[in-house]
């Protein structure tokens, strides 16, 4: 799924909802009821695992980004309800991102979940440290991720379809 692509749960793709700088534009796209999770990867395998588990909750709708800049555009464009956040971005770092997203009065209060395959109890430290919601560990274990969708979203309803594994390898 390209950057900045919105993905509907039931598995449909909108038109792009990245208009980020030097990212190109993209059609704007009506704003559909439920909630909304920003994923900030640039990892394209982490990106399709994670519009498949999100396309399993009903009412939940996906936004992409390979980046943190294409990230921080997102959010303020469209204010999720809920960033999951790579630590290890290609322009940035997520602790930098995460102090952007803090900063701003759109996004200062939004849950951030740190998405990291850093699992020493130093960093794990550092993580909480920094000030993110929780983590989440690489790789992704797609029934935690399933628990932790639903706990975040109870009026929405829960996986709504479809087996998955229990876990992609992930960078």
């Amino acid at each position: 799924v390209p950057a900045g692509v919105q993905t509907e749960a039931g598995g449909g793709a909108g038109a792009g909802a990245g208009a980020g700088v030097g990212h190109g534009a993209a059609e704007a796209v009506a704003p559909i009821p439920g909630a909304t999770v920003l994923y900030i990867e640039d990892n394209p395998a982490n990106q399709e695992l994670m519009t498949q588990i999100v396309s399993r909750h009903e009412g939940l709708t996906l936004l992409l980004a390979p980046d943190g800049r294409l990230g921080l555009d997102l959010a303020r464009a469209h204010a999720p309800d809920l960033i999951l956040l790579d630590i290890h971005l290609p322009d940035m770092d997520g602790y930098e991102l995460l102090r952007q997203l803090r900063a701003a009065p759109l996004t200062g209060h939004t849950p951030v979940i740190a998405v990291s395959a850093d699992a020493m109890p130093d960093e794990v430290a550092r993580i909480r440290a920094a000030g993110f919601d929780e983590q989440v560990a690489k790789p992704i274990q797609v029934q935690a991720l399933d628990q932790l969708l639903a706990a975040r979203f109870p009026q929405l309803r829960g996986v709504a379809r479809g087996p998955a594994s229990d876990q992609v390898t992930s960078a």
